[in-house]
């Protein structure tokens, strides 16, 4: 099966799954999308100032993400 998100509005830079909600991507445009497996877009998260390299996340619901504004956060 191929799922397709289209609504990503630069390039995708690191993606990873959230058990049982989705999959988290990082993006060029400094954001992280939590996609669900229909491809909607269910949360954006924005704060940091450049490219987001990175996005993983715990079993406690936690969101890290590492961007090139030299900052790594914490989301919850």
């Amino acid at each position: 099966m191929l799922i397709s998100f289209d609504d990503c509005t630069d390039t995708v830079r690191g993606l990873a799954v959230m058990s049982d909600l989705g999959i988290l991507s990082a993006s060029h445009d400094g954001s992280l999308r939590l996609w669900a497996a229909s491809g909607e877009v269910l949360m954006e998260m924005v704060g940091h100032t450049a490219i987001v390299y990175s996005v993983d996340s715990h079993a406690s619901g936690l969101i890290v993400s590492g961007s090139e504004d030299r900052f790594a956060k914490i989301w919850k």
